[in-house]
């Protein structure tokens, strides 16, 4: 017997968080918990095998979050008497993010093309006329790179806690992007056979059904506008889409050299995470309307590693990397109104999506319990139902269905951050 849809996704979802559950406890249980005094000695004893560093760590005291060496809760701070820095690890921290986002699309799709006729003569040694060859050469002015790629304002906000030495456990999120452009064009001059205008549609693939896509010049064979959808005075596009992120992680750091001039520490992570991107895209030209929403509900298990290089005093560098592979429930819905005929197809199924995630961050403690921080972040994502690449070309789809999904649309993300963490 098959199982329902929402049964399964939520016997699917069940078994992710169990199983991330059981790594998480195989990897506690492996590990200890607390560091021992990794050879180090205690108080002012043995100094000679523990050198201070240079950077320092903190000369200002309280918490921050570059992985303090477990071996005595910190670094030795030359100024101190003995090996306990005058700071301590957090246990609890918090930050928050102004995080701005570019949203850069794969490739360019055309969505209305302009033809022209030309004719060659062929003449023979005597100069006459033995033969004429038309072709029409076809451009697009109209596609998805006349949308303007702007930077969209969104926050990110993440708050975690310390289990001992050498564990955090830390929940994020980022979202409240939302990007929307419109870009439109107009041409009255009709072109031979023309009724009112001169532009293409992609409904008849631009003046070539049932051929190869793409805008190559064509041949008087393969020319075969067709009135009612072709012949178009004017043509607009409109996109919008939003993006929302969640995800609970588990940290542990890597235990590193005990030479405590090496300033630079290193931590894993796995944890859980949930995309969602929704869109919208509208075609519209001289008589016809089509209106495309997609969606995407991601839900995957995540990998990632975080490296720490002290480079001035109290002040850090973050390099972060991560890798995602989601479930994918994706869908689309396609609304049209074909010459005069209203119509709607829809579309549902699971796919496979991958993620990487990268940031390079530079911190610096303002205060005892403040950091200030500003980087950089991108992130690629592919195999994913995006507005504008689920556009139905064929009309006896778009009229009479069946639906079909394409999820193999591929986007970027990337912008800057600043903002302020706060550790206690």
């Amino acid at each position: 017997m098959q199982m329902d849809r929402p049964a399964w996704k939520t016997r699917r979802a069940t078994l992710m968080v169990f199983w991330a559950l059981i790594v998480l406890g195989m990897v506690g249980w492996a590990t200890p918990g607390f560091a021992d005094n990794c050879g180090c000695g205690s108080g002012c004893v043995d100094m000679a095998n523990c050198p201070a560093p240079y950077p320092v760590l903190e000369t200002l005291g309280g918490h921050s979050l570059f992985w303090h060496d477990p071996c005595g809760g910190g670094y030795f701070d030359r100024d101190r008497d003995c090996l306990f820095h005058n700071s301590t690890p957090p246990l609890w921290y918090a930050s928050a993010e102004f995080l701005p986002l570019l949203r850069d699309q794969r490739g360019s799709q055309p969505f209305q093309a302009i033809a022209s006729r030309n004719v060659e003569v062929i003449r023979d040694s005597d100069g006459a006329v033995v033969d004429e060859i038309v072709t029409y050469p076809r451009e697009a002015v109209l596609g998805t790179n006349d949308f303007n790629n702007n930077f969209e304002p969104g926050f990110r906000v993440t708050l975690g806690r310390a289990l001992g030495d050498w564990y955090r456990i830390e929940g994020s999120y980022f979202g409240t992007h939302n990007w929307s452009d419109r870009a439109q064009v107009r041409y009255r001059e009709p072109i031979e056979g023309g009724v009112d205008g001169n532009m293409l549609s992609p409904l008849s693939n631009f003046g070539n059904p049932g051929g190869l896509p793409g805008l190559f010049t064509l041949t008087e064979d393969e020319w075969n506008p067709q009135p009612g959808l072709d012949f178009n005075m004017n043509a607009d596009i409109r996109f919008q889409s939003r993006l929302d992120s969640a995800e609970l992680n588990l940290r542990r750091r890597v235990r590193t050299a005990v030479d405590r001039q090496v300033r630079a520490e290193t931590s894993c992570l796995i944890g859980l995470r949930y995309m969602g991107i929704d869109e919208l895209f509208e075609y519209k030209d001289t008589n016809h309307d089509v209106s495309v929403k997609t969606g995407n509900n991601m839900f995957g298990i995540q990998i990632g590693a975080l490296s720490q290089f002290l480079v001035v005093d109290r002040g850090w560098i973050d390099f972060e990397i991560k890798g995602v592979m989601f479930f994918n429930d994706a869908s689309n819905r396609i609304e049209s109104s074909v010459q005069s005929f209203p119509a709607l197809t829809t579309a549902q199924a699971d796919r496979t999506a991958f993620m990487g995630d990268l940031s390079l961050m530079f911190n610096y403690q303002v205060a005892p319990a403040w950091t200030f921080r500003l980087g950089y972040n991108a992130m690629w994502l592919s195999g994913v139902a995006l507005a504008s690449e689920n556009f139905l070309v064929d009309v006896n789809s778009l009229v009479s269905g069946p639906g079909a999904l394409d999820a193999s649309g591929r986007v970027v993300y990337h912008g800057p951050t600043i903002g302020m963490v706060l550790a206690r």
